[in-house]
């Protein structure tokens, strides 16, 4: 299971219009919504299967493990993460919560508030990120502000209708998933600031003041993943949004995310994404 590090771009916060793939599964300390916008596939939330179809949102907590799989042909989705960069201090609030619901109807004509606020919040959000021209990644500060708003709006929506005081099982579940990621957090780090260099596994072990074999232990109990599958799906993480820049190179961006040649580069984006470098890159908006 990887754990994904904090927002990385130019903004608080994570916006993304695009045709959606299977995703392993993976954890954060940001909430995460996704609005299936045509399509549908699948969604494990916890050990928790459940199917998102069109017109529908999945809501994902803090710290939440979870995978996206059997994905439709056509799926498009818009995904948001808000996390503590955005709300501060209210994002504990936020945080320690888990869902009453994690799939919600949202564009139901018959909805009344909260779904049909929800789903004019959606709206407003598509428009704004859509007008923005995202195929040079940039946001104006309009764009950006208004994004902000609804965000903050929707943070509020889910506090006061869809959210609960987590049970004591999953309560102790995120504690300990992140006491584990605290301890190779150093490492963590390392690699969200070197990961376009050639990382070893014994540089990056002394970092943490732990012996090798307590270290690749934590880094399982934190990620589920090994040292150097964590890597790659970091590298991979980063191309994909350096693949929204549509003036770099495939090959440019091979060599900007650490491999050393853009054929393993390709082979190992296809492993992780289930598509191509250039089919990506087409896909989104």
């Amino acid at each position: 299971m990887y754990y994904k590090t904090l927002i990385i771009g130019i903004t608080p916060y994570k916006v993304l219009i695009a045709d959606w793939y299977a995703y392993k599964e993976h954890w954060h300390n940001e909430i995460e919504i996704m609005y299936c916008i045509s399509g549908g596939f699948n969604v494990k939330i916890n050990g928790n299967t459940a199917t998102v179809a069109a017109g529908q949102a999945v809501f994902i907590g803090s710290a939440e493990s979870h995978e996206y799989f059997d994905v439709l042909p056509k799926t498009r989705i818009l995904l948001l993460k808000i996390g503590p960069v955005l709300l501060g201090e209210g994002f504990s609030k936020l945080a320690e919560l888990t869902f009453s619901k994690a799939v919600i109807n949202i564009d139901d004509p018959q909805n009344s508030k909260p779904e049909s606020d929800i789903r004019r919040l959606f709206q407003i959000i598509i428009d704004e990120y859509s007008s923005a021209g995202q195929s040079d990644g940039l946001l104006s500060e309009g764009n950006d502000w208004m994004i902000k708003s609804c965000l903050y709006a929707l943070s509020a929506w889910i506090l006061k209708y869809f959210s609960v005081i987590g049970d004591k099982a999953a309560a102790a579940q995120k504690k300990k998933r992140i006491t584990a990621m605290m301890s190779v957090y150093k490492a963590l780090e390392y690699i969200r600031t070197e990961y376009n260099t050639a990382i070893k596994l014994d540089d990056v072990m002394k970092i943490t003041g732990l012996g090798k074999s307590n270290f690749c232990k934590q880094f399982k109990n934190a990620t589920s993943l090994s040292f150097h599958e964590y890597l790659n799906m970091f590298r991979i993480d980063v191309a994909c949004d350096l693949l929204k820049e549509h003036e770099i190179t495939i090959a440019s961006i091979s060599s900007m995310t650490g491999f050393i040649d853009s054929k393993i580069f390709c082979r190992v984006f296809k492993q992780y994404i289930n598509m191509t470098p250039k089919q990506y890159r087409n896909s989104l908006l």
